[in-house]
Formats: structure tokens, sequence, C-alpha cells
């Protein structure tokens, strides 16, 4: 199965994205828009490339792949005393990685690998349960806009992100690279959308305060499904710079264990964000070097060791 190195880019591009909307006022929150478009299309990829994984297969690699970090990275914010358990229902939700409507994950950005369970999970019960393709695309399509409907528009409708529509958009980007209708060398192309996502992208920004972008799926998610295209188009005009790749595969450690490399930052100066734009500029290097040591050192020792034990 090739590896589209180009994808990695953009992973640590969302990442980083990520951190600079905690240690900067502004853009990049839409970066969890992208890793959920980008998501979409790399589960399907994996899908149609492996038609004979196994669902446990597949649920264990994804399990594997998000929990050890996730579990690690909630202990030590707790232990730190940067947060407190309030319920037992929170202990719960941390370990299964389901959304209880009356509290919050002890890490805050654990809402989102909640969206991401929910979708590995519906992968591997449509691998389970469907031995065609194409019945299992339709099974993932068709849960999904149950999903915006049900649970984004109806269950937290205080919010109204539309999260699940944006695997659906991936998925759909999916379809357009395996029948090649994105093609692979077309430099303009891919710069048109580029710059025409980044535009939508300040765009979307310029109304948040409006609360435009509780429809995420519009504001940051079509944009971010056009910035996946972009890429792809332009993945045989793409180098191969190992600093970049490596910022990708270190991606998820950057993203779990920043919130807790800014709350000790922050502790130890006595800084907050958007203090001191020196300030910032220190804590938000210090988050993507402290993610990629973790990656290094913890995270990839992890895997090989669970990889042994499987």
């Amino acid at each position: 199965m090739e590896k589209i190195i180009s994808i990695q880019y953009l992973r640590a591009a969302a990442a980083i994205a990520v951190v600079g909307a905690h240690t900067f006022w502004g853009f990049g929150a839409e970066g969890v828009d992208l890793f959920f478009v980008i998501s979409g299309f790399i589960m399907f990829y994996i899908i149609g490339n492996t038609p004979k994984k196994s669902a446990i297969s597949f649920f264990l690699d994804r399990y594997f792949r998000i929990a050890p970090m996730y579990y690690l990275a909630t202990a030590v914010i707790v232990l730190l005393g940067f947060v407190q358990i309030s319920s037992f229902h929170q202990v719960v939700q941390v370990i299964t990685f389901l959304k209880y409507y009356e509290t919050a994950p002890l890490l805050s950005i654990g809402w989102t690998l909640e969206y991401e369970f929910i979708f590995y999970s519906l992968c591997a019960i449509a691998i389970l349960v469907f031995k065609d393709f194409r019945l299992r695309l339709w099974f993932v399509i068709a849960v999904l806009i149950s999903a915006v409907i049900l649970i984004d528009f109806y269950v937290f409708s205080d919010k109204k992100y539309g999260h699940f529509a944006e695997f659906l958009f991936g998925i759909f980007i999916y379809l357009l690279y395996k029948k090649k209708l994105i093609p692979s060398d077309n430099l303009l192309l891919g710069l048109i959308g580029f710059f025409t996502s980044i535009g939508m992208f300040l765009i979307s920004q310029m109304f948040y305060s409006d609360g435009f972008t509780y429809l995420r799926f519009i504001g940051f998610g079509i944009p971010s499904a056009l910035l996946l295209t972009s890429i792809l188009c332009m993945r045989r005009r793409i180098g191969n710079y190992y600093s970049i790749e490596y910022l990708g595969n270190a991606s998820y450690s950057i993203y779990i264990t920043h919130t807790i490399t800014l709350y000790s930052y922050y502790s130890l100066t006595g800084y907050t964000r958007g203090e001191n734009l020196f300030s910032d500029v220190i804590s938000f290097g210090l988050a993507i070097c402290v993610g990629c040591i973790m990656h290094s050192f913890l995270e990839k020792p992890i895997a090989k060791t669970i990889r042994q034990i499987r």
C-alpha cells in the first residue's frame, strides 16, 4: 500500500495549526477539521487497499494508535493538578471514548478523539458485516449522514459543528482518488486549490465570533476538503522532505501533549496566552519540540512493543 507523503505534510500542518490556535489568538482551530477530513480519506484508503483485513485487526490498529498516548497524557495532566476528576463519568469517558452530555474529557482535546473513535468503530462494523467494498461504503455514508442529523444537530444542537460530515468529505475525496479523477502532477490546479482553500479559511475565521463556524463542516470542513484535494493534485510534484515528514509522523504526539506543555509553561513562567508575543513564540516552539520528543522516545517504543505483543 503506497504511502502518500504529501498527506503526512498535511498532518504536520494540522497539528501545528492547532498548537498555534492554543498559543496565539485566532487562526489555527481549523486544524481539527483538517484532521477529520484526512481521517475519512485514510480509513477508506486502508479499507480499499487491504480487503482481507479483518474487522478486529482494523479496530485494534486504530485503538492502539490513539489510546496509549491519550491515556498517558490524561493521567499526566491529572497528576500535575491541571485538571481534576469531577465525576466517575469522566473516567468512563476517557477509557471508552464515549461522550457524556454533562461531562467534558479531562484532556480538553479529547473530544476530537471521541469523534475519531466513533468513526473508527463504524468502519470496523462495516468491515465485519459486509464483504463487498461498495456495501461497506454505503453503510458508512448512511450512518455518517444520520449522525450529522441526530448527533450534531439534535443531541448537541447548541453547537451544530457537523464534524461527521467532514469524515464524509474525506471519503468522497478517496473515491475521486481511487477512480483517478484527481490528477497527480497538476501543479497549476493544485496551487489554485491550495490558495483558494487558504482564502476560504480566512473568510470563515472572520465570521467565527458571529457563530458562523458553529457549522464548522461548512466554514472549515469544505476548505479542508479542498486543501486535501489540492495537495493530492500536486503529490507527484511535492518533494520528499524528511523534516516535514517527521513532523507528520509526530503529529499525533504533538497534538496529544501540547496542552500539557502549555499548562506547564504558563504555570512555571507566570505568563498567559496573548500576554507577550515573545512568550507565545517560545511556548509554541516548546510545545512542538516536546511533542516530537514524545513521539521518538515514547509513542514509537510503545507502538513497537504493542506490535510485538500482538
